[in-house]
């Protein structure tokens, strides 16, 4: 399971969310964290000179939430109509993070990867690793997925066929040039889903109109990423959201897995959640 190191860089930042942590190996990690708390639309970047390089958005500045009782009629409408955001986001590749503590660019990274097709057409696999390595220093560890937006903001993410390996941590053996082509695959905006009582109807919402989203698990300590397909469960009578992981084809079915509603372990009502909507060209 993936866990948060921290050292130094972000020990009173994660220790400030009163998470409990243990020593381990000469440092420390904590796991099943809980993101710091940061009040709804309220989610902004600065960098180190204090600049804003982002503000999150609340979703409702998008579009309004839509209702409950309207769900079960759009699902059966997308349903025949096969237009799903899995139907439209085919051929791109289930990413796999292998050993890397990634998750928190992944998720984001692969959000880039669909908005990149849907308004340009073209399938390009991102290196998530050219995010993550930023935010950590080019260390293998967790991070607050806040930062891995601000990066994928502020220089985008790289093609992966840039690195020298997957996985790779050693941006000086990637192939020169891979700063300026990140720079090509950068996100403009995004939207916080947490709606004070109704995270998972702004998760549907999404869902209910093909936004690629990230959605992060404190009882998993994992950041996904989903929006691509929704359905009602006769049998636990609640909805079930698809998403999709970052550990290979192999997991779930290419990647894709099913959550109920509700905010338990094993349930798909995210701590943590956004919306990218517009891709900067």
């Amino acid at each position: 399971m993936p866990e948060l190191y921290i050292d130094e860089s972000n020990y009173q930042f994660w220790t400030g969310a009163g998470n409990p942590s243990v020593e381990f190996d000469g440092g420390t990690r904590i796991l099943n964290f809980v993101p710091p708390v940061v009040p709804y639309g309220e989610v902004k970047q600065y960098d180190e000179n204090g600049n804003l390089i982002y503000h999150a958005r609340p979703l409702e500045d998008a579009v309004p939430l839509i209702p409950r009782d309207e769900w079960m009629d759009r699902i059966k409408e997308k349903d025949a109509n096969g237009s799903w955001l899995i139907n439209s986001c085919g051929g791109i590749l289930c990413k796999n993070q292998d050993s890397l503590g990634y998750c928190h660019a992944y998720g984001g990274v692969s959000v880039e990867e669909i908005l990149e097709k849907a308004s340009t057409g073209r399938i390009i696999d991102l290196s998530a690793e050219s995010v993550g390595g930023i935010v950590t220093g080019w260390r293998n560890q967790g991070a607050d997925p806040m930062q891995d937006l601000a990066v994928m903001i502020k220089y985008g993410a790289c093609e992966a066929s840039y690195m020298d390996k997957p996985n790779s941590l050693s941006p000086s053996r990637w192939k020169q040039g891979w700063q300026q082509n990140a720079l090509m695959h950068r996100m403009a905006e995004y939207y916080d889903l947490r709606v004070p009582g109704k995270v998972f109807d702004a998760v549907m919402t999404c869902y209910l109109y093909s936004f690629p989203i990230g959605l992060g698990y404190g009882w998993w300590s994992h950041f996904v990423h989903g929006g691509h397909k929704a359905r009602w469960n006769a049998t636990k009578r609640c909805f079930d959201i698809m998403e999709r992981n970052s550990w290979g084809s192999s997991y779930g079915e290419d990647g894709y897995f099913w959550l109920p509603e509700g905010t338990g372990r094993g349930q798909g009502t995210p701590d943590w959640a956004f919306a990218g909507r517009c891709l900067a060209v």
